[in-house]
């Protein structure tokens, strides 16, 4: 562990840094919080795992992006819905398929 002059705390290790606790792990930062992986990020839960964004929420891949739920995925947007494909676009609804336009 280095500490700093200007209070920064670095910490570094050559092999893994590992916490654990029986209770809650919180992070809080007045500014950001940055992370970043030369591998993947791997997160789950046992329950519920929410994100929140008071501004703006932004999802974005150089590669594949999927969107999977076992039981129902919902999508609302309270302004317009815009979905678009520089390709191909296509809807499988199985059984049924509808749309419906208001007015």
């Amino acid at each position: 562990m280095e500490f700093g002059a200007e209070g920064t705390v670095d910490v570094y290790s050559t092999n893994s840094i590992n916490m654990r606790t029986a209770g809650d792990i919180n992070f809080h930062a007045d500014r950001d919080i940055n992370m970043f992986a030369g591998g993947n990020i791997n997160m789950k839960s046992n329950a519920a795992t929410n994100i929140g964004a008071v501004t703006t929420l932004q999802m974005a891949s150089q590669g594949e992006m999927t969107i999977y739920g076992q039981s129902t995925v919902g999508i609302k947007a309270d302004g317009a819905l815009a979905l678009q494909s520089a390709i191909t676009g296509s809807f499988d609804g199985g059984a049924s398929l509808r749309f419906k336009a208001l007015r």
